[in-house]
């Protein structure tokens, strides 16, 4: 599957492998994505899914209110299909 990622005014496309989460696909194609604890629980790989699915084991760092406009934790993301996501640009 492919994910469209938009990150700091950039366009990638990118493969991401069964089993793979964006973070981790991301990373192994040399994109500098932001992130810190890798388990779902700091929030700082959040993106926003545009379009696309994807399933989460782990979304402690989300309020439920981030959930229901479509945020994701790129570190826990595992796609369901190919999917847009953006990186919001007011990120800390």
């Amino acid at each position: 599957m492919q994910v469209k990622i938009n990150y700091e005014g950039q366009d990638y496309q990118i493969d991401v492998e069964e089993n793979q989460t964006i973070l981790q696909a991301g990373l192994q194609t040399d994109i500098d994505l932001p992130y810190s604890c890798e388990a779902g629980v700091c929030g700082e790989c959040k993106a926003k899914l545009v379009s696309g699915d994807v399933n989460m084991e782990i979304d402690d760092a989300l309020e439920e209110d981030e959930m229901d406009q479509g945020f994701i934790l790129t570190c826990q993301a595992l796609l369901k299909e190919d999917s847009i996501i953006e990186y919001p640009e007011d990120r800390l």
